[in-house]
């Protein structure tokens, strides 16, 4: 056993960690989180399946923090589908809106997806302005903060926005985008949770 390796690989270890949490800090995003392929927050088959459901045939689809790409399952099978995410991949164009980084792509799709990403930004208003860069028609979840509800779940739920759907709804109607709730998604975890779907018309001035 060789002591001295075993202690500069805990001095490694602990630097990792120092560095991952002032990198989350700074930005926002625990990268450490969105690494854990099990965690529960990348699994919603059934918030994937509801929202897959709602993408017209033949659409062009940006998905915005992909993950594992469950979505794609999903889709009709003429979608062409773009993934969008904090770790490079093999056709996956980067991103981490916490940071101030939009994926690099040269063109416009005609639907954006956010299922489980919204909800894990600091300044939710900041995407919401540049999305019509990307697309015209975003689906969106959001887990909305009920009444009463302390922030405690919410937090360990890696939650950084705690909008109710009061709030959620006005931050969507301030840049004149035009939306719907369109479907119910209920995950019962800790609790039931509750988080509405929205169909975005991200044309300016398309009204409510």
């Amino acid at each position: 056993m060789d002591p001295q390796g075993s202690v500069r690989s805990r001095l490694r270890a602990a630097r990792r960690s120092v560095a991952t949490a002032l990198h989350t800090l700074r930005n926002g995003t625990d990268y450490e989180r969105w690494r854990n392929a099990e965690d529960p927050a990348r699994q919603l088959t059934e918030r994937n399946a509801l929202i897959g459901g709602l993408v017209p045939a033949g659409s062009s689809v940006l998905d915005l923090g992909a993950g594992r790409q469950e979505l794609r399952r999903h889709l009709p099978s003429d979608c062409e589908y773009q993934a969008c995410d904090l770790f490079p991949a093999p056709g996956v164009v980067t991103c981490d809106f916490n940071a101030g980084t939009y994926p690099a792509v040269d063109r416009r799709f005609d639907i954006l997806v956010a299922s489980g990403l919204v909800e894990f930004l600091r300044h939710p208003d900041r995407l919401l302005a540049r999305l019509p860069e990307f697309g015209d028609v975003l689906l969106m979840s959001y887990p909305v903060r009920a009444p009463g509800e302390g922030l405690q779940r919410r937090r360990a739920s890696g939650y950084l926005s705690h909008l109710n759907k009061q709030e959620l709804e006005s931050l969507l109607t301030e840049p004149g985008y035009g939306w719907e709730q369109v479907a119910e998604y209920k995950s019962t975890g800790a609790g039931v949770e509750v988080q509405p779907i929205y169909r975005v018309r991200l044309a300016p001035g398309s009204g409510h």
